[in-house]
C-alpha cells in the first residue's frame, strides 16, 4: 500500500510478479522428486509383473503333475 492507504496498480503488479516468480520456484523444486517416484512407480509396476509371470511359470509345471499324478493308475 502506499503512504496514504491506496493501492496501487504498480504495487500489485509487483506482488503479482513475486508470486509468479516463488510459483516458479516451487515448480522446479517439484520437478526432480517428482521424477524420482514417476520412476520408482514404474519400477514396481514392473517388478509386480515380473512376479506374477514367475508365479505361472512355476505353477504350469506344478499343474502338469497334478494332471499326471491323476491320470496314473493306482
Amino acid at each position: 500500500m502506499s503512504a496514504d492507504g491506496e493501492l496501487s496498480l504498480a504495487l500489485i503488479a509487483r506482488r503479482n510478479g513475486r508470486l509468479l516468480d516463488e510459483q516458479g520456484r516451487l515448480r522446479d523444486d517439484t520437478t526432480a522428486p517428482t521424477g524420482m517416484v514417476m520412476r520408482l512407480e514404474g519400477t514396481v509396476r514392473s517388478l509386480t509383473v515380473e512376479v506374477r509371470g514367475e508365479h505361472h511359470r512355476y505353477d504350469g509345471p506344478a499343474r502338469g503333475l497334478v494332471r499326471l499324478r491323476e491320470a496314473a493308475p493306482v
